[in-house]
């Protein structure tokens, strides 16, 4: 696969905001003794704030990989593009279905993804640009649908 066109750099203000944003939404504990740390979602995201991530993504193509849980909930981890080539890409964010404004996480049965999480998260994830930035930077690659099922 070759690549089209140059990553487009990520302002450093829009950079550290989706940063703080991560940090702002995620309630991580640190491990401690043979028990891993976890993360639990804070709170959700507004309506404003979604809108600006997605922006963020699109105006920067912004890679990002498609996450699965136990549960089959989603997520994407958004990264930002490397300055060099062969440097790993830094996530910068990363949002699960139960940050999503609005989102109802009606529960759709144990090892289920949630169909609504898959058709906002996938048009990000799978699509072919995106899916040649994760091979470029040499990250996770979207799979089909039933692989995010278990």
């Amino acid at each position: 696969m070759t690549t089209t066109a140059l990553a487009i750099p990520l302002a450093e203000k829009s950079q550290k905001w989706l940063q703080l944003l991560d940090q702002e939404i995620w309630n991580l504990t640190s491990a401690s003794g043979n028990e891993p740390g976890s993360a639990f979602e804070r709170r959700p995201l507004s309506a404003k704030e979604w809108s600006r991530v997605l922006a963020l993504i699109k105006e920067s193509e912004l890679p990002c990989e498609l996450y699965s849980d136990v549960y089959g909930r989603l997520g994407i981890r958004v990264f930002a593009h490397p300055v060099v080539l062969g440097v790993p890409a830094e996530r910068i964010c990363f949002i699960s279905q139960d940050h999503l404004p609005g989102f109802s996480n009606k529960f759709v049965g144990y090892d289920k993804r949630h169909p609504a999480a898959w058709k906002i998260f996938s048009p990000l994830t799978h699509s072919p640009r995106n899916m040649e930035l994760l091979t470029l930077y040499g990250l996770e690659p979207s799979r089909e649908e039933m692989y995010y099922e278990y």
